[in-house]
């Protein structure tokens, strides 16, 4: 193989590699926290369906392509619903590359009311 093709291929991979570690390290991975004593079903995070979450345990990690410190959340204890909508993200930045954790508590059950807040891990 003529030394060009060997630097070019060399070159090549290279690229290819550190490409795929950019794209690794800028990777935004959610997972959830239930901070209460109620049992969570059918939680939704932005777009995510998460599933249910036993008090005080973790969700198993999603991956976003944008996601800010707080997000729309719909989850449900017993049958009653519960969310968190915001109005809009206008001055938040997008989360970096990482891995995080959204701590979703009860605040007021009677009002169906919840808290959010962003962990990084």
């Amino acid at each position: 193989m003529k030394p060009v093709k060997v630097f070019f291929l060399f070159l090549l991979s290279f690229s290819i590699f550190c490409s795929c570690k950019k794209d690794e390290t800028d990777t935004v991975k959610i997972r959830v926290k239930n901070t209460s004593s109620y049992y969570y079903s059918n939680i939704i995070v932005s777009d995510k369906n998460y599933g249910n979450i036993d008090s005080f345990d973790y969700s198993d990690y999603q991956i976003f392509q944008i996601a800010y410190r707080y997000a729309y959340v719909k989850l449900y204890i017993d049958t009653v619903a519960f969310i968190i909508q915001p109005v809009d993200f206008v001055g938040e930045e997008n989360l970096k590359g990482g891995n995080y954790t959204y701590l979703i508590g009860v605040t007021d059950f009677q009002h169906h009311c919840l808290s959010i807040d962003l962990q990084k891990d």
